[in-house]
This record gives C-alpha cells, structure tokens and sequence, in this order.
C-alpha cells in the first residue's frame, strides 16, 4: 500500500534571522563608513591640534580666516591656561617648612561627629595629624596620614554619642611633618 508523504508546511512568521543580521550589519557598515569619512575630513591639518568650547579663551576656529602662525599662537596661549588652571597653589614656606593649607569638614548625624582635615595645597605620607578639640574640657586626639592621589589627608576623626561633654566646641586641625607644619583656622560645632 502506497504511502503519501506528508509536506510539512512551514508558517513564515517574518523575515529570517540571516535577513535580519544582513540587514543590521549593512546599516553598521553604512554608519560606520560614513561617521569615518566625517572624521577625516575634520582631520586637524599641519600637526595643529583644534582646542573646542574652552571658555576661558577665544578660539579662531576657521583656520582661513587667520594665518597658521596666529592660530598656533591661539592654540599655544589656550594650552597655557589650561596648565595654569589645572596646577596645585603656590606652597607658602616660613621657617624653613611647607604651610598647609587646610579643608576641615565637620558631619554630625544620629548623635555621631566626624570631623576629617585635609591639606590641599601637598601631598605628603609621612606626617601627622592631630584634632585640637576645645570645650567644657580640651583634647588632643592624634590620627594618621592616609594615602591620597590628590591631597594629604588626615584619617577622620568619629565620636559617637556620649564621648564629648554637651556644649559648645572648637576644633582645628594641627599637621607635622620633617618638612612642613602649621594648624588650620578654628571649626565650631555644638553637641547636644
């Protein structure tokens, strides 16, 4: 007895997933290939480099409208701003040490204080820190360096509910180190 072949009928539901990755692959070529002849055709040209949106200086930013000369001269002057901007102050020095210029923060929340200083002016690992807390009583609370890429920080000073007597306080922050030295001007908080 014959038998029939059955043909399994397959329902197209869309296109196929080799139509679409063709298709996305085509339009990344496209963007791609443009967004690259974009960029060379706004190649910087003559080794000069094109500086945009500084706003700390004019910028001449068609190149036909100057000279070569007084555009690097623009270039030039704007790279040196920059730098100027991006350097750390002018280290004061008095009796042959560095004088720190100091950022002392003072937090208080949940009956907690913390209190952190640091030095903005240089970098150093190897000095000391101590908070001078004055009040109904004075105390001098010692606490490392810690590491820091752009400051020398002192390590923050915590004091939980209860540690200091309610009242008024003063606190400044004292640094030493072989080569620099100097207190921060004084921070009043209240403990309640």
């Amino acid at each position: 007895m014959p038998t029939k072949n059955k043909k399994s009928k397959q329902k197209s539901s869309g296109p196929s997933f080799i139509t679409i990755f063709c298709a996305m692959f085509g339009v990344a070529v496209v963007v791609f290939g443009g967004l690259s002849i974009y960029h060379l055709a706004n190649k910087p040209k003559n080794n000069e480099t094109q500086i945009d949106n500084i706003n700390t200086a004019e910028v001449v930013n068609n190149p036909t409208e100057t000279s070569g000369d007084e555009n690097r001269d623009d270039i030039k002057d704007i790279k040196d701003l920059i730098d100027e901007g991006s350097q750390k102050p002018e280290v004061e020095v008095a009796d042959g040490l560095k004088v720190p210029t100091f950022d002392v923060t003072i937090r208080q929340n949940n009956g907690m204080t913390i209190i952190s200083g640091k030095i903005t002016n240089f970098i150093e690992t190897d000095g000391s820190c101590t908070y001078i807390l004055t009040g109904p009583t004075t105390k001098n609370i010692p606490e490392s360096v810690l590491p820091d890429p752009k400051y020398t920080v002192c390590e923050a000073l915590v004091l939980n509910r209860g540690e200091l007597a309610t009242g008024s306080w003063q606190v400044k922050v004292e640094y030493k180190s072989q080569t620099a030295g100097g207190v921060s001007e004084t921070q009043t908080f209240t403990i309640q």
